[in-house]
């Protein structure tokens, strides 16, 4: 078992059944109780819609009764709403068997804390992985048990305890057959009134109507959905549905700053004073907005543990990624798809306004991110590689390197939290700029291909 390429920056993720499979999950089981030994022995475990997580998710579950923990058995639920439920039920930690937006083939394990807060790599994921390497488990002479939990009642009164409106809008959801699927419908019928038009919103693990990450070019179907109906807005979610993507009412995909921005206009004076919390590879348009409304920018690495800590930490208000999570103090910190679609139907019912004349304000900046693939052992060396290279430019290494020729334009190279993959990404104000940096990234890209 190769631990260090499927214990990630914030997760654990390998494929099925080669690099994860139920006796990993079981040895993770009786590892995690093993890290979260105490008195109080209750964890909430749920599962997404793949092929195997049921499978991984009872021999995860073998592993903790086997060595005294009770443990709540959700079933097919949303990523956050596991770590939702564990500050609910009093839970030392929750699990969600899930790999998120990765291919059908992928999966994993999303841990979380009684603080709701995600434990990954320098959060104590670190020492998992050292009690499954040295098989350093406890042994419990009490067994615990499971206990099937339907959170969803639980989780609609919350959101009820938040929200209080009524919308007349024509909305169109895509869930992508994930974890979204059915508790999403439901919810929408409460608060919208209009007309929720429903794509792809049944369980299915083999994802068949497109790719677990919401991205424009799976995406037609719903833009072209939004367009013919003519509706007010459309919604995307990845595989476990913490994270969403917004169409506007033009068909037009919204960039991750343009949806913060919409946050912050939702929440008026409320923000002035706040911090919010971004990652590095943020729009300079991201600041901007959040300095527009007078609420106070704090960068952080890229991924939902350094989100989600650093938020916990500065008690910042807001988090946003460039990769659609959006975090929230008002839910525990998590990057809730859910309760971000309802702020979002809030708001346009409160202004009565298209998003588009919404964000017309907001600038967009020459932005382009590429992935590259690259060998799992060479990913971190190539980042140090490329320090020597650009020694004469001001250097940011809080992520990767980040290298900014000018007060407008950077380019960012770090290695994939979550994939064998190198991303590099580059922006500026200027378009002249913008082609240096393309060029750049081409050299680099290059260099990669060569390794």
């Amino acid at each position: 078992m190769d631990y260090e390429k499927i214990f990630r920056a914030y997760d654990i993720r390998g494929i099925y059944p080669n690099e994860i499979n139920e006796n990993f999950a079981y040895e993770l089981g009786k590892a995690l109780a093993t890290f979260f030994s105490g008195k109080k022995r209750r964890v909430v475990i749920g599962n997404d819609v793949r092929l195997s997580s049921e499978s991984l998710k009872n021999s995860l579950i073998n592993g903790l009764i086997e060595n005294g923990y009770n443990v709540f058995d959700l079933g097919i639920v949303p990523t956050p709403i596991v770590a939702f439920a564990t500050k609910l039920l009093k839970a030392k930690f929750g699990v969600t068997v899930s790999a998120s937006h990765n291919p059908k083939e992928w999966n994993g394990f999303i841990i979380n804390d009684s603080n709701c807060l995600t434990v990954g790599l320098n959060f104590g994921l670190e020492k998992i992985k050292e009690i499954m390497q040295n098989k350093n488990f406890i042994n419990s002479k009490r067994k615990g048990k499971v206990e099937k939990f339907n959170i969803e009642g639980e989780y609609i009164n919350f959101l009820k305890s938040k929200f209080n409106f009524e919308s007349n809008l024509k909305i169109i959801i895509d869930a992508g057959n994930g974890s979204a699927s059915e508790l999403l419908p439901k919810i929408l019928k409460i608060y919208n009134k209009g007309n929720n038009i429903e794509l792809f919103c049944r369980f299915d693990g083999n994802f068949p109507n497109r790719d677990p990450e919401p991205k424009k070019e799976n995406l037609s179907k719903l833009i072209e959905k939004v367009l013919i109906e003519k509706a007010d807005v459309g919604f995307a979610y990845d595989g476990d549905a913490d994270r969403v993507v917004i169409i506007d009412d033009r068909g037009d995909v919204l960039l991750s700053h343009q949806i913060l921005s919409l946050l912050l206009q939702s929440y008026g004076d409320k923000i002035k004073n706040k911090k919010v919390i971004i990652d590095v590879l943020s729009s300079i348009a991201a600041i901007e907005e959040i300095k527009k409304y007078k609420a106070k920018p704090l960068i952080t690495k890229v991924g939902r543990s350094y989100i989600q800590n650093e938020m916990f930490k500065n008690k910042a208000f807001l988090g946003a990624e460039i990769s659609y999570h959006f975090y929230f103090k008002e839910v525990f910190y998590l990057d809730d798809s859910i309760f971000l679609t309802l702020k979002i139907l809030e708001f346009l019912t409160k202004t009565n306004k298209k998003i588009s004349e919404l964000i017309r304000d907001v600038p967009t900046y020459f932005y382009e991110s590429k992935r590259i693939e690259i060998k799992e052992e060479m990913k971190f060396k190539f980042i140090e590689i490329l320090k020597d290279e650009f020694k004469e430019y001001s250097i940011e290494e809080l992520d990767g390197i980040k290298v900014w020729l000018d007060n407008e334009s950077w380019i960012a190279i770090r290695a994939s939290n979550t994939e064998p993959k190198i991303s590099i990404t580059y922006e500026s104000k200027k378009e002249k700029r913008f082609e240096e940096l393309k060029q750049i990234s081409e050299k680099l890209i290059e260099k990669i291909k060569k390794l």
